[in-house]
């Protein structure tokens, strides 16, 4: 059976609370330039896949071709790989580090992006907390092209994208709020 996510769905926390964050790591700017980003999401640990500046640099292609700016955002502590350097050789993209939340907080800074990015197996994602957390809030998946646990027929249609190239992105930014 599928894990269910571990952060509450409907359970936004308190205002002031979200307000002292988005002060904190300057994140105002992305309540009022939503249309403008493409807001890619990391929750929980990232783990180390060859591939992932090859999938980051696809998400800045597809941001190009959407007339967006790439936009990362850290949710949590972002343990494993830092994603960081990766993001630098993507001129004009955003990084935002969120560090430790409450789940409330967490679900507020989830509601706001566009694409999920996952580093666990196409095969183990029924397992993974952090992927169901992402698909229950009608957030698309995008993973590695190097996944080769990855099954486009059984997967494109619950919102799980590979990133074999821009147009994938862009397919899974597509796919937000379209499937449950």
């Amino acid at each position: 059976a599928p894990v269910f996510g571990n952060i509450p769905l409907r359970n936004f926390g308190d205002d002031k609370e979200w307000e002292e964050i988005k002060n904190r790591v300057l994140l105002n700017d992305i309540d009022t330039q939503r249309n403008k980003l493409l807001i890619v999401g990391f929750f929980g640990t990232i783990y180390h896949v060859e591939d992932l500046a090859s999938l980051l640099g696809n998400a800045h292609e597809a941001a190009k071709i959407l007339g967006r700016q790439l936009t990362i955002l850290i949710i949590g502590h972002g343990r494993g790989v830092d994603v960081k350097p990766l993001v630098e050789d993507l001129s004009g993209s955003l990084y935002f580090k969120l560090g430790e939340l409450s789940p409330e907080m967490i679900n507020r800074a989830m509601q706001l992006v566009d694409i999920g990015i996952i580093t666990t197996p196409a095969s183990v994602i029924n397992k993974s907390s952090t992927g169901s957390a992402w698909l229950e809030r009608g957030i698309p998946l995008l993973l590695p092209n190097s996944d080769n646990t990855y099954n486009k027929l059984t997967l494109v249609n619950r919102g799980i994208f590979q990133s074999t190239s821009p147009d994938d992105v862009i397919a899974c930014f597509n796919a937000k709020g379209k499937f449950k």
